[in-house]
């Protein structure tokens, strides 16, 4: 497992390459918000399926993502020792710790990140929107945020509880002096990930299977991971459950704060039409999505 200065530094530059990404991937031009503002009207009748700006804004964004780095700090929060002793002791086993660091924790929660990107490109294809590597890239920021600000959240509570694990518990004390075992720092971070998929899952329209099997697969990681924290004596079962409903709730909440965006799906243009009773002839550029929408009826008020 790599060391919490280095962890803590490959996320902040984790995190930094997605805001990047995403800006320059849709870094606004004079033509696109032409485009934007003529076809407001078509653009509230679309289906919406992805994650947008934070609160609905690119300044939002930015203090959102500032703020889930400046969480990082708190690993300069002093250890605190405490009393608080593990439910039992238990032996280490590196095998089973080695293993986690691969489900979860920052290597396990990268690779599922990885993997999430992929799931997303295959929704938005699946939708037929003209631009799914960037739509799949706003999908995770949005989880690289919630881990950023899990990561601090479990920083913090680590220091402050100063709960000593079960392998450095012996004869009623921490005779290894390790006071950092709630909550599981390995569960919370890809816990986040799965809590943001489970939000963004249920919001989506039409066929979200992708989006589902990539909740899965995060959500068996985290509790794959909390087994295999316990197994290695690095923790107790209610340090897997806190870190568990932490990172949940964190990456839930951090979902929900990006509004559901429209789709940017193609489509055919109807011929201009010349309204009947008009002063002169008026035209009425109509998009119709080719993707499959809820039928309805439109009314255009003049």
């Amino acid at each position: 497992m790599l060391s919490p200065p280095r962890a803590l530094t490959a996320l902040a530059m984790l995190l930094s390459s997605f805001s990047a990404a995403t800006a320059f991937a849709e870094a606004p031009s004079p033509e696109r918000e032409h485009a934007a503002e003529a076809s407001a009207d078509v653009a509230a009748a679309r289906e919406p399926n992805g994650p947008g700006w934070a609160f609905g804004s690119p300044a939002a964004e930015v203090a959102l993502s500032a703020a889930s780095l400046a969480s990082l700090a708190a690993f300069a929060i002093p250890q605190q020792r405490s009393s608080w002793g593990p439910t039992a002791g238990a032996s280490s086993n590196a095998t089973l710790g080695l293993i986690s660091d691969f489900t979860g924790s920052y290597a396990g929660t990268g690779l599922a990140m990885l993997g999430g990107l992929g799931f997303e490109v295959a929704y938005y294809r699946a939708q037929g929107d003209p631009s799914p590597w960037v739509r799949a890239l706003r999908s995770s920021l949005v989880e690289a945020e919630a881990v950023a600000m899990t990561s601090g959240a479990t920083l913090a509570l680590k220091s402050l509880t100063g709960r000593c694990r079960p392998r450095a518990w012996g004869n009623g004390a921490c005779v290894g002096g390790e006071y950092d075992a709630f909550p599981s720092g390995h569960t919370s971070v890809i816990s986040a990930v799965a809590g943001a998929r489970l939000v963004n899952a249920l919001r989506s329209p039409g066929n979200a299977t992708a989006r589902f099997v990539s909740f899965g697969l995060a959500e068996a990681a985290s509790l794959v991971t909390g087994a295999l924290r316990v197994g290695a004596g690095a923790h107790s079962w209610n340090d897997v459950l806190g870190g568990y409903v932490l990172g949940h709730g964190i990456g839930a909440l951090m979902a929900l704060a990006h509004p559901w965006r429209p789709s940017d799906l193609p489509g055919t243009t109807i011929p201009l039409r010349e309204l009947e009773g008009a002063a002169r002839p008026t035209e009425l550029p109509i998009r119709v999505p080719t993707a499959p929408t809820i039928a309805g009826s439109w009314t255009f008020h003049f």
